[in-house]
């Protein structure tokens, strides 16, 4: 029995002795991070909006449409202040004022002839503005309360249809 023993302890000696101990667990190490490639650049600032804060931008053939976004209180206030979208050349001069109901205005783009302003501010939704200020349709965002299908953050106009980034969704 004590001959059993024995061996057994000099067999498990043995195999702790063949197996990797420490951090060298036996695995390969994995190979370095690869460097992510990066560069500086430097921004400059084409130009200014009249008044307010740019809060979305559409590229055109002529230029860039820019939305206006008033720091009225983001709705809080009950005053409901109309909004511009601003059509500006490549150097800043400003070609066109269109005024719209959209009201805290996050996004907008051109398309179809139109301005469409994307509103977080009562009402809230999408504005379709005509080159003369008037609202051609106030749509709610899809699968919100038909009232109110709240705000949205971005819009794009690709091949005719209106993309949108829902909040509520």
């Amino acid at each position: 029995s004590s001959d059993l023993g024995v061996t057994a302890a000099g067999i498990g000696h043995a195999l702790a002795q063949a197996y990797p101990k420490g951090k060298d667990l036996g695995g390969v190490a994995p190979p370095p991070p690869k460097k992510i490639p990066h560069r500086k650049v430097t921004t400059k600032n084409l130009f200014k909006v009249p008044t307010g804060y740019p809060n979305g931008v559409a590229v055109v053939p002529e230029g860039v449409w820019v939305a206006e976004q008033k720091a009225a209180g983001y709705g809080q206030s009950g005053k409901h202040e109309k909004e511009a979208a601003w059509l500006f050349d490549w150097s800043g001069k400003k070609l066109k004022t269109v005024m719209t109901d959209s009201y805290n205005t996050s996004g907008m783009c051109f398309g179809n002839g139109h301005v469409w302003m994307g509103a977080n501010g009562g009402p809230e939704g999408i504005y379709e503005v005509d080159m003369n200020g008037n609202t051609v349709s106030h749509r709610q965002i899809p699968l919100g309360p038909a009232d109110n299908g709240g705000g949205c953050h971005g819009l794009m106009w690709h091949d005719g249809k209106l993309w949108i980034v829902a909040n509520r969704l």
